[in-house]
């Protein structure tokens, strides 16, 4: 492994070592999509796929994941994030981003042999968690939206989400510390799990050795499906109420009153287009209710999976 890969290793398994997270890490071939995508795979029993927001990993879940013992917990890092590669041609504009949403799940499952998963996204990781059990909803056992999720109505974002700059401005990676990780998070709707002392030096660590060791920052920057700019949200990335009423998979949204990207009015709408889905408000939580509020959102998760 590259040493700049070495330094961001170290730091995630520590950081996943803090919360009794362990598990080996290996790469799948994505078929429909060319390139390969790296999994942490962690335990054994039913598999539970995560799915990860812009500028993360999957290891972003490991405080819920060490609370879900008794399942496979395959924690992704999404193509050009974390240790995975971009994928062999990138997606440069909203058709290709459609078709990456489409297939990104089903091709993790297959290049791991399994015929169906339960699926736990947020964030950005909703947009092609949705997307994939609308296109494959026999490969999806249930779906559990944790936090606003991609492809909801937008209410809110934080200006910097709304510039843009050119490709060759911006840096693949950032010369990131602690003081400028805390001040992205709370940016990013975290600022309650931060005031809190939920989120631990170890995740601190993690998150710059993420921006400063890996390439996921300018890879995200470039080549996420954005879903707002200067003029406001960019309607043609929200998930249209035929597309989510493809999503047949029982469906849980375990959302925080205070999301930043949207509140309580949105996650009604967006529930009540699902054709099976539930929704369970946090109260006080913010962009990540499973730093808020840990041992209530494991269990609302848990009981999701029995399903």
């Amino acid at each position: 492994m590259p040493e700049p890969d070495r330094r961001y290793f170290e730091a995630e398994q520590a950081f996943l070592d803090s919360e009794g997270v362990d598990g080996p890490d290996h790469h799948v071939d994505l078929a429909r999509l060319g390139g390969r995508v790296r999994i942490r795979d962690v335990g054994e029993g039913p598999p539970v796929l995560f799915v990860p927001g812009v500028m993360t990993t999957g290891a972003v879940f490991a405080g819920l994941v060490g609370r879900l013992h008794g399942y496979r917990r395959l924690l992704l890092d999404r193509p050009g994030t974390g240790l995975s590669p971009l994928l062999s041609s990138p997606p440069t504009d909203l058709a290709v981003h459609e078709r990456v949403g489409d297939h990104l799940v089903v091709d993790v499952l297959d290049g791991l042999g399994i015929d169906a998963a339960h699926v736990v996204s947020t964030s950005l990781g909703g947009w092609y968690a949705f997307r994939g059990a609308a296109a494959h909803p026999e490969r999806v056992l249930t779906l559990s939206g944790l936090a606003f999720q991609g492809g909801a109505r937008i209410e809110n974002a934080p200006l910097i989400m709304r510039l843009s700059m050119p490709g060759w401005m911006t840096p693949t990676r950032l010369r990131a510390n602690r003081r400028m990780v805390r001040a992205m998070l709370k940016m990013a709707g975290m600022r309650s799990a931060i005031d809190t002392g939920r989120v631990s030096d170890e995740m601190f660590d993690w998150m710059v050795a993420l921006l400063r060791h890996t390439d996921t920052f300018g890879n995200d920057s470039q080549y996420s499906p954005g879903p707002i700019d200067l003029r406001g949200p960019i309607e043609a990335v929200r998930h249209s109420p035929e597309l989510l009423g493809k999503v047949t998979p029982p469906v849980r949204l375990i959302w925080g009153s205070d999301d930043l990207f949207g509140g309580e009015s949105s996650a009604r709408e967006f529930a009540s287009l699902l054709p099976d889905a539930d929704l369970q408000m946090v109260p006080g939580a913010g962009h990540a209710p499973w730093l808020d509020e840990p041992e209530l959102v494991a269990d609302a998760v848990r009981d999701h999976l029995r399903r």
